[in-house]
This record gives structure tokens, sequence and C-alpha cells, in this order.
């Protein structure tokens, strides 16, 4: 089958997901929808990059730093303004794109992620009604900021274009159940999948135990605290050493003071983490803890970060404060490689204690979230849409 791929080549879940899919026997093509880095192949695959790269990149950088310290990226107007632009950027493209699927002649479109790729998606519909499209929405909202129990501004828009849509995958039941408010999910084809990597990036190091008494966890999230209100945990990591627990964060860690019990690492670059050298490298703490310092929104609760993704790469237990991310708990309560806590004594008393037996758990667990081992149900949907 002629199989498109839709989406960004500067995630890591595309190159993931490009991978399984062309080992599964699908006859590949891509378009690439980022506009920071263009790809004249990836794995040997033919790649359309649908925009020109953007230039001056540095300034480009210092602009959205501005605009997320100021708060304004979250701002309705704003999010509707650069809809608009989005808009606008498709349509002046959109023959170079129509020119290449009509060459390539695919049966379906798989896209990811999110809302990222509804005017492109829209453009298929348009010109190629007998494309089959399916979209890993992975997260929702992308850019607006919902309460849980919440309607966004743009629900309505969002969903006109998910009914387009022939077939949506689901993060999790907690995903499905809020889509099937707005959506006659009895007319649509889904199936409920959760995103994880293929092996490659996971840690390939034989199972470690610390024998150290002091607990030593990893925190995989964006350190740019005084740039992202959402990421600015440094109270909570601040709790976690003052409890005389060793914790890792990456650069730049921007505002986090010095603690004898903070430790920061260096960024892995994206061949780093795609080669398993991010894996290798948080295999050999205790544990990954998850948080973020704003639980209550609809995009926390229904989707799954890729901060934990890539935790799962590691083969050691993640750590995440109960009823903060119901879709993770709902997925993974039940398994091997989730530690729920509900107060930072818990971690001191019962994982600490207990790490041995809950880091070998994680271990013998860790395989069954690699992608391959999981690509049965996808490539079934793929074939029967």
């Amino acid at each position: 089958m002629r199989l498109l791929y839709l989406g960004s080549l500067t995630s890591i879940f595309s190159w993931s997901y490009v991978q399984a899919l062309s080992e599964s026997g699908f006859e590949l093509s891509i378009i690439n929808t980022s506009k920071e880095e263009h790809f004249e192949n990836l794995f040997g695959i033919e790649v359309l990059n649908i925009y020109p790269e953007r230039r001056n990149k540095r300034i480009w950088f210092f602009i959205k730093k501005i605009i997320k310290y100021l708060k304004i990226d979250t701002s309705i107007l704003f999010i509707k303004y650069l809809k608009f632009l989005e808009k606008e950027k498709v349509k002046e493209f959109e023959n170079n794109m129509v020119s290449y699927i009509a060459d390539i002649n695919p049966s379906v479109c798989f896209s990811f992620w999110g809302t990222c790729t509804f005017n492109e998606i829209e453009v298929i519909k348009e010109h190629f009604p007998n494309i089959k499209v399916i979209l890993d929405i992975n997260t929702y909202p992308v850019r607006e900021k919902i309460k849980f129990d919440e309607i966004g501004e743009f629900i309505n828009d969002d969903m006109r274009v998910f009914n387009q849509i022939d077939g949506l995958i689901f993060t999790s039941e907690i995903m499905k159940d809020y889509f099937s408010k707005y959506i006659n999910l009895e007319r649509k084809k889904y199936i409920i999948f959760y995103d994880s990597f293929i092996s490659k990036l996971y840690s390939t190091e034989e199972l470690t135990i610390n024998d150290e008494d002091k607990l030593k966890l990893v925190f995989l999230g964006n350190t740019e605290f005084k740039n992202r209100t959402i990421d600015d945990v440094r109270s909570q990591i601040y709790d976690l050493a003052n409890c005389g627990i060793e914790i890792f964060v990456q650069e730049p860690a921007v505002g986090l003071l010095p603690h004898k019990n903070i430790n920061i690492f260096k960024t892995f670059s994206f061949d780093e983490i795609y080669n398993g050298e991010l894996g290798k490298f948080i295999s050999k703490f205790d544990g990954i803890i998850v948080f973020y310092n704003d639980f209550n929104d609809l995009r926390t609760n229904i989707s799954i970060p890729t901060r934990f993704s890539l935790g799962l790469c590691g083969r050691i237990p993640i750590i995440i404060e109960k009823g903060k991310f119901l879709a993770i708990e709902e997925i993974f309560s039940i398994k091997e490689n989730l530690y729920l806590y509900n107060n930072i004594d818990e971690i001191i008393t019962d994982f600490k204690v207990n790490k041995t037996n809950y880091k070998n758990n994680a271990f013998k667990f860790s395989n069954t979230t690699e992608l391959e081992n999981r690509m049965g149900l996808l490539n079934s949907f793929i074939l029967n849409i």
C-alpha cells in the first residue's frame, strides 16, 4: 500500500513512525510540514518540504522566547492571528503539494500530531476525496489553554476538521470520551493507541541498581523556567532536593538556584536521542519524575507528554503525582513501570525503600512499550480504513 506520511520531521515521533511504518511494509512518501528544517530524504525515503526553510532562526527563536515570556502565545487573539497566517501560507504553496500527491497517488495519508496539520489535511480532502486520512492526535489542544471541564474557543472549528478525517487515533479512553461529546464516533473509525518509540531509542544497557542510600531521579522536562509558565517547576524541584533526593535536570535550567542535591546535565541532541544515548543515560537512575506546575488543564489530562514517552526509553520506573495525569494513569497504572504518589513523603518512605523491586519490574515490562511490539493494531487500522 502506498502511504503518505504528513507531519513535521523535527518531531522525534515522526522519525520513529516513519521507520516503523516502513519496516511494516508500507510504501512510504513523506511531506514535511516543518518550517525549521528541510530534509532531502529520511531513511532513504523521498521527502517533499512544503514550505521554505525559515531564515534568521536565531532571531525567530528570540522572538518566540519573548512571546512566551509575555504569555502572548496562549492569548485567543494571538492564536487566531497565527491560524490566519498558517492558512494563508498553505494557500501559497498548495499547488506544489497537490502536484506531489497526484504523482505519488497514495491510498492513505497518516498524519501526526494534534491540530498542527489541519490546513494540509483540508487541502487533501478538497483535492483528493478518495484518499483516506488518519490522524494520530496525541495531544489536544496544541496551543489553547483550557481547563479540564471548560469548552475551548476553537472547539467548533477544530471539530469541523476532525469530522472530515476518516480515522482517528486517540491516546486514551479519556481522550476518546472527550471527543465523543463533539463527534459521532459511531460513524467514525478510530482506535485507542498511545504513542511510544521504536526500540532504537531505548536503553540497551543491563539492569543496574543504585546501591547508594540517596535516591537519584531525573527530570526530562523543559527547563526554560522563566520563559514557559507551565514548565516553571522550580518549587517542585526544590521540594525534592530539600528532602534529600538528588535530582538531575537538563540545561539551560534558567533561574534555578544552586543546590547540593540539584545537578544539571547537557541536553541531548536529536540524533543522540534517536540513537538511544538518552535512554542509556537515564537507565542509570532510580526513576524519572514527571510534573508540570498546572495540572488541571485539558491537555495534561487527556494526552501523554513527550517527556513521559521519552522516559519509557530508560526502562526504569516513572513517577507521577496521583490524579494529575489521568490518561497516563488509565494506560499505565495497572502496568509495572508507573509509580503514583500523593506526597513526597511516599517517595521517600515507599519508593526509596522498594526501589530495587520497582526498577526490576519496570525493566521486565519495558519491552511491551516499544513501538515495534505494538504495531499490529496500527497496521491493521491503516489497512482497513
